[in-house]
This record gives structure tokens, sequence and C-alpha cells, in this order.
């Protein structure tokens, strides 16, 4: 089926970022210039080796504030609160990492369950209060994010309308995976909601410096050998 590979472009790696960034087929690209509703998926433009982060002390990064500017036709059209005061604004959470990870650790994702109005002229602007400095981990580094003031701005890397699987095929292409009952429901249902009627975040014009402190990360700590037992 044609769009099992879309599901894999959706995932994929842009080499012009230096984090797992999305991109988004043309085919699945809104033709709609009008504002839309969509649920908002965005990702830190944090500049590292490694192409996924999790903050190790969420509350560290919580206690500053993120917020997100939706600009229009040289006009700030929307103001948006992602967190605040050590919590997420009402509609907004983290993704879930890769890996398990330590009680209270944040991936560097975010996505809303609140639809926003979004369009493809749109600019965006990014900005997070840092109050202190915040530990991370990625694939094969370790570092901090230094306490401070960051701003970006982009555009959207996808506008996605009507997801063009509905439920019932989607989940007859999931059912040919070779998954357990359980996590054929929470793909599907993920995928579904994820992708209809999505705005991605990814194509940032600044990145955000991580300061590497150990060429280390989860992936080296998984594959260290285990002690043999006498």
């Amino acid at each position: 089926m044609r769009y099992i590979s879309y599901l894999i472009l959706l995932l994929a790696v842009n080499a012009a970022y230096a984090l797992k960034t999305v991109y988004v087929p043309a085919e699945l690209q809104t033709k709609n210039i009008a504002p839309v509703a969509r649920t908002l998926y965005l990702k830190l433009p944090l500049q590292q080796t490694d192409t996924d982060w999790v903050f190790s002390h969420g509350s560290d990064l919580l206690a500053g504030t993120m917020e997100l500017r939706i600009i229009r036709n040289n006009q700030i059209v929307e103001t948006i609160i992602i967190f605040n005061q050590g919590k997420f604004a009402k509609g907004w959470k983290a993704m879930l990492p890769p890996v398990p990870t330590g009680p209270g650790a944040i991936y560097f994702g975010f996505i809303s369950t609140l639809p926003y109005y979004t369009a493809p002229g749109d600019r965006l602007e990014l900005r997070l209060q840092v109050v202190k400095a915040v530990k991370g981990i990625g694939p094969h580094s370790s570092g901090i994010l230094p306490k401070g003031l960051y701003v970006t701005t982009g555009s959207y890397s996808g506008l996605v309308d009507d997801f063009p699987l509905n439920r019932t095929d989607l989940y007859k292409m999931i059912m040919q995976d070779n998954l357990n009952p359980e996590d054929k429901k929470i793909l599907l249902s993920d995928l579904f909601n994820i992708y209809n009627h999505m705005a991605f975040m990814n194509a940032w014009a600044e990145q955000w410096q991580i300061a590497i402190t150990t060429n280390s990360g989860w992936l080296d700590e998984y594959s260290q050998p285990e002690e043999e037992s006498l």
C-alpha cells in the first residue's frame, strides 16, 4: 500500500537540521491557503550531534516558560503558552520518548490536543526561557541546555488536513504487522490522532546549542556488555 511509505517519510530525518524532524510528502500537504484549525506538533531546534533528546529533569525545563507565536500578514494572530510556572498549559503535553526514561524526564517534542488556526503562509516564532540549566541525554551523547532566553523563527514543515486513510483502512494495514493486539490498538489511535489535521513545526532557522558533556548516551548504556558472574 502506497501510504505505508508516507508513514515512513513522516518520521524521516531531515539532514538540514541537527535533530529528528518530520518530512511531509507533497501528496499529504494541504492545498487550502485559508487558516484551518489543526493540532500542533513541535520539536525544539536543539543543535548537537544526536537525532533525539530527552531532558533528564523535566521540572527544570518546566520551571521556565515556552511560548509560540503565529504571525500572519505581519501581525501576531496567536500567542500560545506551552508551559509556564512548572506545568504544561491546558491542551499541551510532551511526546513519549523513544526509550524508557527515569521519572520526571521530558522528551524534546510537544503536541497539542487543542486545535489552532494555521495557514501555509504563516511565520512562527518560538521563545524558551530557561531559568536553570537543564541536563539531557541523546542516543550517543549527554549535555545541558544552559540557562538563558532562546528564540527561533521558522515555518511549518507540513500542514495536513484529512489523513488519507480512514480508521478502517489504517487498521487493516496495521493488522499486517507483527504486533500484539493491544499495541496495534495504541498504534492505530496514535497514527490517526497525530496525523489527522496536524501542523508540523520543525523548520526552524536558528538552532539552540546543547553543551555536550560526555559522548555517551542511552544507546551506549544499553550496548554495554553485562559482567560475567563468577
